[in-house]
């Protein structure tokens, strides 16, 4: 579609990139489709599947919350099945999929994000699958633009190499 609309060459290397949840979808779509993306990039992405699976007031909000509560049901629901759907978990996707390891994924998040920990956690995951992986910490970086315009920098000069 991007291709077509905007009358770009086939043969153009692709990249996607995303931020927080858009982070989680690119290395959804990055999975799911493999042979179109040359690097997958996630900046302080959102690995909340987990916390979503189990009911994670952290993540989900308290029940009292029923507008984040309808959120999450509408974008994540059935709940039981979500961390091993390949179709809506990125780490199932890439753990399971076809991603080539000859494109690597680039992650970069701040050490002082509210993502850092699930951000760690899906590295190990990555990892402990033999999933080629590019880990960038941004030392006491937070969950706010500074952060995530360092984590495209880096990102982007990994692109230049």
């Amino acid at each position: 579609l991007i291709f077509r609309t905007y009358g770009l060459k086939e043969d153009l290397p692709m990249y996607i990139a995303g931020v927080s949840m858009g982070g989680y979808g690119s290395l959804l779509l990055g999975a799911t489709f493999p042979s179109k993306f040359q690097k997958i990039i996630s900046v302080s992405g959102a690995f909340i599947a987990h916390d979503v699976a189990i009911g994670n007031p952290q993540v989900v909000g308290l029940p009292a919350d029923k507008v984040t509560l309808k959120y999450f049901t509408d974008t994540f629901a059935p709940f039981d099945t979500l961390e091993e759907d390949i179709h809506r978990n990125p780490l199932a996707a890439i753990v399971k999929g076809e991603v080539d390891t000859k494109s690597p994924i680039i992650m970069t998040c701040g050490t002082k994000d509210e993502l850092y920990e699930r951000n760690v956690d899906a590295i190990k995951q990555l990892h402990r699958a033999g999933i080629v992986c590019d880990w960038h910490p941004i030392e006491a970086g937070i969950h706010d633009y500074e952060c995530f315009d360092k984590g495209f920098r880096y990102a982007f000069k990994q692109l230049e190499v």
